[in-house]
């Protein structure tokens, strides 16, 4: 369509856990009761992809955290991206040239905000086989003992970062930057 472009919204701390607080296809409609097109979503865990406005990212995070309280009456933090952007952090993970790393055990943590407490001397809790990069408003992660196993959870991270943080497996983030390349055409 023209003058719209492809976005992403992630939700942070929706539907885990196999606890479903909100059912995609109700929140698809009440995206798209907010003027939003085309409206998908990716999986159970808050992941939308939708066509909206050039430069309006933050307007749309406060028109679904707003219609996510009124609505569903839960108080949930979003992120918003162009495709731009998206892809720009997709493509940017140090960790995707490094020998040996399986993108099954692959990560992305979605800051919200730049971290504050980032001190590169600060021990971050990890095995012998795990990494961590934090690069501009990313946390790229390799936890191939998997995630249920890592000390570096949100919480831990949101912690020491001071920043709030989304985390998805990099399937999800891939099917996430497909899903934005088939919207935009």
């Amino acid at each position: 369509m023209p003058g719209l472009q492809s976005n992403v919204a992630l939700l942070r701390a929706v539907n885990v856990s196999g606890k479903n607080l909100i059912p995609m296809k109700m929140l698809c409609a009440q995206a798209q009761a907010l003027g939003l097109t085309q409206v998908q979503s990716y999986l159970q865990s808050g992941n939308l992809v939708f066509l909206g406005k050039p430069q309006h990212e933050q307007q749309y995070v406060v028109a679904l955290e707003g219609m996510l309280l009124e609505y569903f009456g839960c108080q949930v933090p979003c992120l918003v991206m162009d495709v731009h952007e998206f892809e720009r952090r997709v493509r940017a993970n140090p960790l995707l040239a490094q020998a040996g790393v399986g993108e099954q055990h692959l990560h992305a943590g979605f800051l919200f905000g730049t971290p504050q407490a980032l001190n590169p001397g600060k021990v971050w809790p990890l095995s012998a086989t795990e990494q961590a990069v934090v690069r501009d408003q990313m946390l790229y992660l390799y936890c191939p003992d998997g995630m249920g196993r890592t000390k570096l959870t949100s919480a831990w991270i949101e912690r020491n970062l001071e920043v709030s943080c989304t985390i998805r497996n990099w399937r999800t983030v891939t099917n996430l930057l497909a899903m934005l390349a088939a919207t935009a055409t």
